[in-house]
């Protein structure tokens, strides 16, 4: 308990009460008490109870049935004087037998026990309501009719009444709910406290309530409450007001909605909090099942499923299902609180199909050479760079005396013999990557599974073939082929040294009197 002192004026001309009542207060009771006696009693004193010595009552003018601090009658010897018996009714109690110490100790203790029960009770009392008006939430008591016993600050706040005019009043009254209007509506306050009536153990709803703020939502802690001798006698509420939280999990709820790409949403220990619409459009999960589970991305495909899955270069998901792809990237973020805890991730797929399609036809474009339909000089490096480790074989093409005729027959024809000769090289070469330097010289990419003797004889066969479309004709007999050959040496090429000793085979090829091959390293050369 905390300290206190209880102040007592005696109004007598005795001294010796002061001090025998001194000494019980020590002896019976460990509560501070300071005794006083005077002749008179002044308003202005700050005192907690008045002792009247009925034998000095002659000398007092005090009417004692306006006073309003309480007052003990202290009779010696005797009966009460009759001058008082008129206000007996307005007293706080009448000590008899003061003189008899065996008499009066026991009232005397019971004066001192009953001050300290009222005590303790006012400071229990005061210990809770400091504790409840000092909770932002509703707290409220009530008994098993469902009449509010006491109720704090915050509740009177919502529901727009004083303590008064809602302690003892029922819920229809404190609410302002006509009973048929309750009966009518999802309102379950009074459901629930029969829960817990009937189960008698403390348990947490969902509760909504018409208030003079409007419709607030509740989060409601109930617990019965038991007397001494373990009956169930009232309920106990706390309700933590949740409307805000609500509309603000609303307007998150339709933003993520609003937004174009797919957001998963997970806790810190990967349970699945929330997923927007499109997340549900492009998985086709049911996400009231999926929600609290723990978040696996292979699971999630397997139940949406898809035919089959697999990361590109750059780490975007291509998924297949019904012989459509469908490119996704994934991002994760790391969420944080208000205190920088880690308290979960954000992943946001966002469809990049048709943005991927627009980047490869670019692609395309920017790859292809606008006659022929090859790939150009840039691509050759662009693909020996992001291929694989597997060694490198190169056919450097060259038209012979293409010039000639170009120059002979202008432009236009010679554009056409391009592309003639561009579609012998795809017909003749239909798996590998061919690429046009520049003017009439011409690439062709061939992997490892290449034998050199394989190699060697579809040059030769190619050559003839080159031939044999052109020499039936006057303006393109002259046209032939000249070819030249480098391998690498291992894995660990560099396509700009593999693509010069091709040049330089090619080279070695025209000087021989062309339409022919020579492949770089033989004979030294």
């Amino acid at each position: 308990m905390y300290n206190y002192q209880i102040n007592i004026l005696i109004l007598s001309s005795d001294s010796e009460i002061e001090q025998t009542l001194t000494k019980l207060a020590i002896e019976f009771s460990s509560i501070p008490i300071k005794f006083n006696t005077a002749r008179t009693y002044e308003t202005s004193c700050s005192i907690d109870y008045l002792i009247l010595d009925t034998n000095f009552a002659e000398e007092l003018t005090l009417d004692f049935s306006v006073t309003t601090i309480p007052t003990i009658f202290l009779i010696k010897q005797g009966a009460l004087p009759q001058k008082l018996e008129f206000c007996t009714s307005h007293i706080y109690n009448i000590w008899f037998n003061f003189a008899n110490s065996k008499l009066f100790k026991p009232q005397f203790k019971t004066f001192l026990d009953s001050l300290k029960t009222n005590r303790e009770l006012h400071q229990t009392n005061t210990y809770l309501d400091t504790l409840i008006n000092n909770i932002p939430s509703l707290v409220w008591f009530k008994n098993l009719a469902g009449i509010h016993l006491k109720v704090n600050d915050a509740f009177c706040d919502l529901v727009g009444k004083a303590k008064t005019d809602i302690e003892g009043k029922n819920h229809y009254y404190i609410w302002d709910i006509p009973k048929e209007v309750y009966e009518r509506s999802d309102y379950v306050c009074l459901d629930t406290d029969l829960v817990i009536i009937d189960s008698k153990k403390p348990q947490a709803f969902d509760e909504k309530v018409f208030s003079k703020k409007g419709m607030r939502q509740f989060t409601t802690y109930k617990a019965p409450i038991f007397d001494e001798k373990d009956n169930l006698v009232g309920t106990l509420g706390c309700a933590y007001d949740i409307t805000e939280l609500k509309n603000i999990n609303t307007e998150l709820e339709l933003i993520l909605n609003s937004m174009p790409f797919a957001v998963l949403i997970e806790d810190n220990e990967h349970h699945v909090l929330s997923v927007n619409k499109k997340f549900r459009e492009i998985f086709g999960i049911d996400h009231k099942t999926f929600l609290g589970k723990i978040y696996d991305f292979n699971a999630l495909i397997q139940d949406s499923n898809f035919e089959s899955l697999f990361f590109d270069a750059h780490k975007n998901i291509h998924l297949y299902k019904d012989n459509t792809e469908i490119i996704l990237d994934l991002q994760t973020h790391p969420l944080f609180n208000f205190f920088k805890d880690n308290i979960g991730n954000i992943h946001i797929y966002r469809d990049v199909t048709l943005e991927k399609s627009f980047e490869n036809q670019l692609r395309q474009l920017a790859y292809t050479d606008q006659l022929t339909g090859l790939y150009v000089r840039h691509y050759l490096h662009e693909i020996t760079n992001t291929t694989d480790t597997r060694k490198l074989n190169l056919l450097y093409i060259d038209l012979d005396n293409f010039k000639n005729v170009n120059d002979t027959y202008g432009h236009l024809f010679g554009d056409k013999i391009l592309c003639q000769f561009s579609d012998l090289l795809k017909t003749f070469f239909p798996t590998e990557t061919l690429v046009r330097i520049g003017g009439d010289e011409f690439v062709v990419i061939l992997d490892e599974t290449f034998t050199q003797e394989t190699i060697k004889a579809r040059a030769d066969f190619f050559l003839h073939e080159v031939t044999k479309i052109f020499a039936p004709f006057e303006p393109t007999r002259c046209l032939s082929a000249s070819i030249g050959i480098a391998f690498s040496n291992s894995n660990n090429y560099c396509i700009d040294v593999v693509l010069k000793k091709s040049d330089q085979a090619l080279y070695k090829a025209k000087k021989q009197g062309k339409n022919c091959y020579a492949i770089y390293g033989e004979n030294n050369k």
